[in-house]
């Protein structure tokens, strides 16, 4: 089963890499697989697969990717040695092949390419959704509201009737009925990076690695930190109501909603911005979150990733921005004064999809037809508010193309475009 889905995510892969199983039986996947006997085989047959393996690889059938150490700084500390892969040393651009590949159309390969050039400029802020940490082991924000319910009617004894509530009321009624320290609890659970959950995968040190201004994420974890850990930087991060609007440009992390930081439990815990009180009290006009978001839109160019627009917190977030700018427009119109600053924003979504119920059930036909009505219509929609798409073909049960994207197409030629021994990773924050 494990072995199946590596050679999947080898198969989805626009790189298409060799895959090699090797695997060493201890039971005939009979009645007798979970008996004392058979099970007293199980570590023997690990250590010969695995012996087996080291034998191979020594044997030398596979090549030594030759490692180059750069030379990398950080602010406020000595140069450090890090070993990077060797990149291929090429001008920035992409394959028209591979970026067909994954369904990205002419207008997505431009605007892609406009993309490059800001983040490469340091003009842009990677606004990260909770599609990039679910990978990882993390649920989803609908995922953990689910999670919310069957917790509650576990310590209500209650079968839970919410169908006439939205998302953010159900969440209220979700924590009234668990009590404030069962809620905590909860959370504190779920977000535990010790619970069965990565660390941070290759996708998020592609994304610190790159040279945002910033990073902006609705997510509770702690991936983003822990991958500019893994490049040997010190992360600085900020969460509602206490974001320094002032360090935008200072490559720091902005948890708009929030964070589960568990060497920080004490005055993290209570962060987070998930029941209708909690979104009330942030996203008041005056609020220090607005005034950010609006900051963001108007001085930054947003690349929105790990998102998808039926995501409430997306669509909540541009109709902010956007109807902020339309005031600020009108001010500067009305009295003559000013500058309006019309930054064009990207998002990388995947294409509508034409599904039955049948295919949510069936791997196999899912990925057949995109709706391209219905993407042609959204597209126009996002663009009305300043937002120009980057779609791509998606698969429906992991994020291996999205993934694919922004390792192969943002990350890879930024890094060729820069010089391999002055690639600034520095981190400014205080």
């Amino acid at each position: 089963m494990e072995a199946a889905g590596v050679a999947t995510a080898a198969f989805q892969s626009v790189d298409k890499p060799g895959f090699f199983m090797v695997r060493s039986a201890s039971d005939l996947a009979d009645e007798q697989k979970n008996s004392a006997d058979v099970q007293k085989w199980r570590s023997y047959a690990s250590d010969a697969a695995a012996a087996f393996t080291i034998a191979l690889l020594r044997s030398g059938p596979i090549p030594v990717l030759e490692r180059k150490t750069n030379i990398v700084a950080i602010q406020g500390q000595s140069d450090y040695k890090r070993d990077f892969l060797e990149l291929p040393q090429k001008p920035i651009g992409i394959p028209d092949y591979k970026l067909s590949e994954l369904g990205l159309n002419e207008q997505s390969r431009r605007n892609i390419s406009e993309l490059l050039g800001q983040i490469s400029k340091n003009e842009c802020c990677a606004f990260i959704g909770a599609e990039l940490s679910k990978p990882a082991g993390y649920p989803t924000w609908f995922e953990f509201l689910e999670i919310l319910k069957t917790e509650t009617e576990y310590w209500s004894g209650i079968t839970i009737d919410d169908e006439h509530l939205d998302n953010y009321e159900r969440a209220e009624e979700y924590r009234n009925k668990l009590g404030i320290e069962n809620y905590r609890n909860i959370i504190q659970r779920e977000f535990d990076p010790d619970n069965n959950k990565q660390p941070w995968l290759s996708v998020h040190r592609d994304l610190v690695s790159m040279p945002f201004a910033s990073w902006v994420t609705t997510n509770y974890d702690c991936i983003l930190e822990n991958a500019i850990r893994a490049i040997d930087g010190d992360p600085v991060y900020s969460f509602t109501p206490n974001h320094p609007i002032t360090k935008l440009r200072n490559r720091q992390i902005f948890h708009i909603h929030g964070i589960i930081d568990h060497s920080n439990l004490f005055e993290t815990q209570d962060s987070i911005i998930l029941t209708r009180t909690d979104f009330d009290r942030a996203y008041t006009p005056e609020s220090n979150l607005v005034k950010l978001i609006t900051c963001l839109y108007t001085e930054l160019t947003i690349f929105f990733v790990g998102f998808n627009v039926r995501d409430p917190f997306l669509m909540r977030i541009l109709k902010i921005s956007f109807s902020d700018l339309g005031k600020t427009q009108q001010f500067v119109s009305e009295r003559g004064i000013g500058l309006i600053k019309n930054k064009k924003h990207y998002a990388l979504l995947p294409y509508h999809k034409k599904i039955s119920a049948d295919d949510l059930y069936d791997r196999r036909t899912y990925h057949e037809e995109n709706d391209i009505d219905a993407t042609n219509f959204e597209d126009e929609e996002l663009k009305l508010m300043g937002v120009r798409t980057i779609r791509y073909t998606s698969d429906m049960y992991n994020h291996t193309q999205l993934i694919n994207i922004i390792h192969n197409y943002l990350y890879l030629p930024i890094r060729a475009k820069e010089n391999p021994t002055s690639y600034d990773l520095t981190f400014r924050g205080e």
